[in-house]
């Protein structure tokens, strides 16, 4: 009699990269973020300069 196919095979743990990942995309968005907020007045700016002098 086989009762091989009743018995559980030991299987390890398998390893995720997923929090580097989720550490890199907030990283991205967050840089995005800072970005954006350093150059969105400066844009802004030129811009009603440029419709003031029109």
């Amino acid at each position: 009699m086989d009762n091989d196919r009743d018995s559980l095979a030991i299987t390890e743990p398998v390893e995720t990269s997923a929090p580097g990942d989720t550490d890199d995309a907030l990283g991205f968005v967050r840089g995005l973020g800072y970005g954006l907020a350093c150059v969105a007045p400066f844009w802004g700016l030129v811009m009603a300069t440029a419709w003031l002098a029109l």
